[in-house]
């Protein structure tokens, strides 16, 4: 599902203030971090199926799209110590 330019932008935005009340200092431009969030948009369209491959049954099965990511986003953010 293609993102809409408003939902990138709603994206980057919460993006900044994340980075910002956790203190967690960002090197990159404003403009690159646009760019950043295109590119990762390109790239979770195209490792879904990768992804999706990965995981487990019967999680793959019984889980939906959104629990999905969520474990997705969940994961990634600990062990890059974000959360």
């Amino acid at each position: 599902m293609a993102l809409t330019n408003e939902e990138l932008t709603d994206i980057w935005a919460r993006y900044q203030n994340i980075t910002s009340r956790a203190g967690i200092e960002v090197a990159t431009s404003k403009d690159d971090l646009r760019t950043a969030v295109e590119d990762v948009e390109t790239w979770i369209d195209a490792n879904q199926v990768s992804y999706n491959t990965a995981l487990p049954e019967p999680y793959k099965t019984d889980a939906s799209a959104q629990e999905k990511a969520l474990m997705l986003s969940l994961v990634a953010a600990k062990m890059y110590e974000v959360i």
